[in-house]
């Protein structure tokens, strides 16, 4: 869907829309379910889960599948079953890396519901 809507309004391909961005979308989109388990937020919340304290009721499946996702992405951390990640940002510069995290992070945070 969100591929449909950035080549349907012209931004893929504008000029202030770079590779790195394109790269930050297309993770983005990939990533933004990473690990669902097929419950929502206000269920985490109203049951007190654990995922739900650990981001203190705020866009708490956003939040994990963000925190997810960087975990595949790092080389060095994987994911939980011991497997190494990808280090598919391994080839940005630190402060490249850090624009793409924050604009992967705001992109994944956006599809929370709650705040549309």
């Amino acid at each position: 869907a969100i591929c449909f809507m950035v080549t349907t309004v012209g931004l893929w391909n504008s000029q202030h829309f770079n590779d790195t961005k394109r790269m930050c979308l297309v993770i983005a989109a990939l990533g933004h379910d990473l690990g669902h388990f097929g419950r929502n937020s206000h269920f985490l919340v109203a049951t007190r889960h654990h995922l739900a304290t650990t981001y203190n009721d705020r866009s708490v499946l956003e939040n994990f599948h963000t925190a997810t996702l960087f975990r595949v992405l790092d080389r060095d951390r994987g994911d939980c079953t011991g497997e190494q990640g990808v280090n598919l940002l391994g080839e940005l510069s630190a402060d490249a890396y850090s624009k793409a995290r924050q604009l992967i992070v705001a992109l994944i945070l956006a599809t929370d519901t709650q705040h549309h």
